[in-house]
């Protein structure tokens, strides 16, 4: 009967070892402007809890979310160390400015601030170059 509780014990630590394990993509939700905003975000089981990594923002395309582009490069975060953020725009059909502008962006890296140590911000859709080079002339 002695050993209903170790093994009880064994199997609670077992649990909480799974759960700071986990390596999934979380959808967040942050608000910007007044507005409720999605990102989906993956930090990878291999970063110690408190250390700070280099963060990439990947900016979906044109009828995307950021989902897609997170799933595409979790692999190489893994193995690399570093930290993906993919916000949503605020119309499916592409990013919109002012709504999907620095300030959103910003709010987004204010957000994850305390987990980062550089930030790059990155897209595909060559439509959304404007905007990114609006948002490094930024404070």
């Amino acid at each position: 009967m002695k050993r209903h509780p170790l093994i009880l014990t064994i199997f609670l630590l077992l649990s909480c070892i799974s759960v700071f394990a986990k390596d999934d993509i979380t959808k967040e939700l942050i608000t910007s402007n007044g507005k409720t905003r999605a990102y989906y975000l993956y930090v990878p089981s291999t970063l110690k809890p408190g250390s700070k990594s280099p963060l990439i923002v990947m900016l979906h395309g044109s009828g995307r979310v950021g989902m897609s582009l997170v799933e595409k490069w979790k692999d190489l975060a893994r193995k690399e160390g570093f930290i993906i953020a993919g916000p949503d725009s605020s119309d499916p059909r592409g990013w919109n400015a002012p709504k999907d502008g620095p300030a959103f962006l910003r709010d987004l890296v204010e957000e994850l601030k305390g987990s980062i140590q550089s930030i790059r911000v990155e897209s595909i859709c060559l439509a959304i170059r404007p905007a990114l080079h609006s948002l490094s002339k930024c404070p």
